[in-house]
């Protein structure tokens, strides 16, 4: 097991670790001598409270991290985005808007997004987290794309046009 996978279970090593420092601390605790085990119970129970308090608050950091990450940045969606004929040709626009009914400017501006970063190769999925869209939005400008007459060379009309 290389370094890279154990990168990815460090919670998973990080809670063993404490596991195991606890069953040799209670062992320590039995095979003391009895006068010195209240002593020694005393001090091995506070640095296990104190290490299940750190990893607790670690934990939850790392989740909440995790859950309220920041979105990108996309300058400037909340006004209109000027798109030319030739990036929205194919667009799909009666299925998109049979799925998404009314919209604002700037969910529509992540759907001509979305419909770029999708002729540009990007899946549905990707589309979704990133975008916040609808995951059938999503699916049906990927399909659209798909759908695009190809250029003699192969290559889909709105690569051509980006050459």
């Amino acid at each position: 097991m290389g370094v890279s996978r154990l990168g990815r279970h460090r919670e998973g090593i990080a809670i063993l670790v404490v596991l195991v420092l606890a069953v040799l601390a209670e062992i320590a605790v039995t095979v003391g001598p009895a006068s010195d085990r209240p002593l020694v119970g005393v001090a091995v129970t506070g640095l296990l409270a104190v290490v299940l308090v750190i990893g607790i608050g670690w934990v939850c950091g790392h989740w909440y991290m995790m859950r309220h990450r920041s979105r990108p940045e996309w300058g400037g969606l909340e006004k209109d985005v000027p798109l030319t004929t030739e990036a929205l040709a194919g667009f799909p626009f009666a299925e998109v808007s049979e799925r998404l009914g009314h919209c604002d400017t700037a969910c529509m501006n992540r759907v001509y997004a979305a419909w770029v970063l999708a002729s540009h190769g990007h899946d549905a999925e990707w589309i979704v987290r990133s975008l916040d869209l609808p995951l059938d939005v999503a699916e049906v400008l990927v399909a659209a794309v798909d759908r695009r007459p190809r250029t003699s060379s192969g290559a889909a009309e709105a690569d051509r046009l980006e050459k």
